[in-house]
Formats: structure tokens, C-alpha cells, sequence
């Protein structure tokens, strides 16, 4: 995933956004906790960067649930 943010890193730059590219490792040791841990680094760039206007949060899913198995996020916008 941090490869894909990398190349999403660069497709901004050169349409000329300044970009801040985050490459910590937040679902370790525990999966579990791998969103909150995200944000409380997403706060900390807000705080330390208040002119921030966009975050993307660029990870993969992959989430079961004991009756039916793999659980599929979709969005519509």
C-alpha cells in the first residue's frame, strides 16, 4: 500500500499539489488497531500543518465475518 501511495504521491505533484506522504506501518503489532492508530497520525500532521485541505487514508480492506466470510466495502459518490 505504501506503493500505491507513492505513486498517488506523485500524480499530485506533478499537477502541482504540495503532497505529504505518511509511510508509517499502523496494523502492527494488531490489525485490530490499525484505523485509530491512523488517526491519531492524521491529527498529528493536522495539528502540525493546519493549511492541510485533503487526506486520503490509502489502505486495503480485507475483513470477515464469521457467518458469510469476506466482508466487500463499497462506497457511492
Amino acid at each position: 500500500m505504501v506503493r500505491v501511495g507513492t505513486e498517488l504521491a506523485s500524480e499530485l505533484g506533478k499537477r502541482g499539489f504540495n503532497v505529504l506522504h505518511d509511510k508509517s506501518i499502523n496494523d502492527y503489532p494488531s490489525y485490530n488497531h490499525s484505523y485509530s492508530k491512523t488517526l491519531e497520525v492524521i491529527e498529528e500532521y493536522l495539528n502540525k500543518y493546519p493549511t492541510i485541505k485533503c487526506v486520503f487514508d490509502v489502505h486495503r480492506d480485507a475483513v470477515s465475518d464469521e457467518e458469510n466470510g469476506r466482508v466487500k466495502f463499497t462506497a457511492q459518490i
